[in-house]
């Protein structure tokens, strides 16, 4: 009986805990912004990130036009979704107010973030996720936090340079109607498949400890959807701990540089390869512009045979081992397979540079594998 009382009374002290942080943060929110009350989503925010709730404010994605959705709506993005920024940034500097969020951090969903949302040289001890949110700018310079999860959102400016996002940083699906600067940010991994940028991706010296992709994914539509680009992808410098993925990505860049990795460093392997889709349908790695690996240092190559990109830099690329399986289909790749010398000196005809250097390092390359014939 004693335990029983001792258990209901340990629970009721939980909930009233509880309670309490939510009771103390809307007292704060109220005294820093006396209009919040007309900000539904807003005091939404408020109880729930104490308990690491979802904040969810309704369903489509944010590209949609209020004019599409004005028939249903759960999909209208008014007031009754609007957040404004100042308050985002206002809970995750104020150090008192840290102190009663959930380790779950600020989990919102289908929301309108009003005003560029700015947490430069914030140092945030919880995760910040904003999935299918319709915001502004956002800025993260000199910015600490566990993780970022933009997936299905909508901005214009991002800019998250020399950051440390520690876990994730991801832009899902994510599109951006101006240019992304992750310059000499620290990540843990970099996702940014099936995304849409319109003005260059800027990630000059980055440094990701584990993977990092910018590949055609399935996000619920029948075919997969291509990472989209124009203008340059610029990975001049990066230093990357496992694999680096291209794979079915759509780089627009007539006449430059379409992928800049002049000087990187990939641990893993780079895939240049077809996506998998249904028969006939695959998502082919589209390149509009020169593939620029100079001086670059990788683990490996992956290069599928579906459709090779028609310019290359290969002059100073280092790389132990080179993989040119007959398709891209998961199923039918065999990783030890031996490289085949004659489709990798067609690979070599692509290199602009017309230096010996490459043909020396595809030797190695073919050696290192056991393709002592195709070495030679």
């Amino acid at each position: 009986m004693k335990f029983v009382l001792l258990l209901i009374f340990a629970s009721a002290s939980v909930v009233g805990h509880a309670q309490s942080r939510v009771t103390h943060l809307e007292a704060l929110a109220h005294a820093n912004f006396p209009d919040i009350a007309e900000f539904p989503a807003e005091l939404d925010l408020i109880q729930k990130v104490t308990t690491g709730e979802i904040v969810d404010r309704g369903q489509g994605n944010p590209w949609r036009s209020e004019s599409d959705n004005a028939d249903a709506p759960l999909q209208r993005w008014g007031r009754e979704r609007e957040i404004r920024a100042k308050l985002i940034r206002w809970l995750v500097v104020s150090r008192e107010v840290q102190e009663l969020i959930d380790p779950k951090g600020i989990q919102i969903s289908g929301a309108r973030i009003g005003g560029d949302l700015d947490l430069n040289f914030a140092n945030i001890p919880f995760p910040v996720t904003l999935l299918r949110c319709r915001m502004e700018g956002l800025l993260l310079i000199g910015t600490t936090t566990p993780s970022l999860n933009l997936a299905y959102s909508w901005g214009k400016q991002v800019t998250v340079t020399t950051a440390n996002i520690v876990h994730i940083l991801s832009f899902f699906a994510f599109r951006s109607d101006g240019q992304i600067n992750l310059g000499h940010t620290h990540v843990g991994d970099l996702y940014c498949d099936a995304a849409t940028v319109t003005n260059g991706l800027i990630a000059n010296e980055i440094t990701v400890d584990g993977d990092a992709s910018f590949s055609a994914a399935y996000t619920g539509n029948r075919l997969p959807t291509p990472f989209h680009l124009n203008g340059q992808l610029l990975l001049q410098g990066a230093r990357i701990g496992g694999f680096l993925n291209f794979s079915g990505g759509e780089f627009i860049n007539v006449g430059n540089n379409g992928l800049d990795l002049v000087g990187a460093t990939v641990k893993g392997l780079v895939f240049f390869k077809t996506f998998p889709g249904p028969p006939g349908e695959a998502q082919y790695l589209d390149v509009q512009g020169t593939i620029d690996l100079r001086t670059a240092s990788v683990g490996g190559i992956f290069l599928d045979q579906l459709h090779w990109p028609p310019a290359w830099g290969l002059e100073g690329l280092k790389y132990n081992s080179i993989y040119l399986p007959t398709t891209a289909f998961p199923e039918a790749v065999r990783f030890g397979l031996t490289p085949n010398a004659e489709l990798g000196l067609t690979w070599l005809g692509l290199d602009r540079s017309g230096s010996i250097q490459p043909y020396e390092q595809l030797a190695k390359a073919l050696n290192n594998s056991g393709d002592t014939l195709g070495a030679t």
